[in-house]
């Protein structure tokens, strides 16, 4: 089985700062060379570079496609208090458009709330968090894994069973056993030899 992670990781999340005084106003997802383009931007974005100017920087890589969603949705929510220019709130878009008042007001309410750099660091760590299965697919985060596995099983696939599984917490789920160990491929074990094991005192 091909290794999925080789596949998928091509994507980043960027933020774009205002050159005049460093300001964070817009964070966004993409590849190639995304993070630097002018075009494809919003009125509110451009009225800000046209005052301003802006230079990007890049804040996650080398990160799947939906990983690369997740991320920016969490930075735009965290850095709400910043007066971004994002129209949504990120991850596939079109959603939770805010006009100018609505973003007022959600900056009155974060106002002096700053969010540490490790609890960013945390919720990152959290959506990319890579796992394995007993076939030897290697995944950048458990909601690619329930992506690749529905759409070859046809069905919804719980990330919640995969991480419990991962975890230890359930034997197999959907017929593979999971593990967030990515260093080894996890190896099906038997009920009976599993409860051999418990009466044994081993852990």
């Amino acid at each position: 089985m091909p290794n999925i992670i080789s596949k998928e990781h091509k994507y980043y999340v960027y933020a774009h700062y205002r050159a005049t005084d460093g300001l964070i106003f817009y964070i966004g997802k993409g590849c190639g060379r995304r993070a630097d383009w002018h075009y494809g931007r919003n009125s509110y974005w451009n009225k800000v570079v046209a005052k301003h100017g802006f230079y990007s920087r890049i804040l996650v890589s080398n990160v799947s496609h939906s990983c690369a969603f997740s991320i920016e949705r969490m930075l735009i929510n965290v850095h709400h208090s910043a007066k971004l220019t994002n129209n949504s709130y990120g991850g596939d878009g079109g959603v939770s458009y805010h006009t100018p008042e609505s973003r007022a007001k959600i900056s009155a309410s974060r106002r002096g709330k700053a969010i540490p750099a490790e609890s960013t660091a945390r919720g990152i760590a959290k959506i990319c968090k890579p796992i394995i299965n007993s076939n030897g697919e290697t995944f950048f985060s458990t909601r690619e894994a329930a992506k690749v596995l529905g759409e070859r099983l046809g069905k919804l696939i719980s990330t919640g069973s995969l991480s419990a599984a991962a975890n230890g917490k359930l034997r197999t789920a959907y017929g593979l056993v999971w593990s967030y160990d990515t260093s080894k491929v996890p190896l099906i074990r038997s009920r009976r030899n599993a409860v051999r094991r418990g009466n044994s005192g081993i852990r």
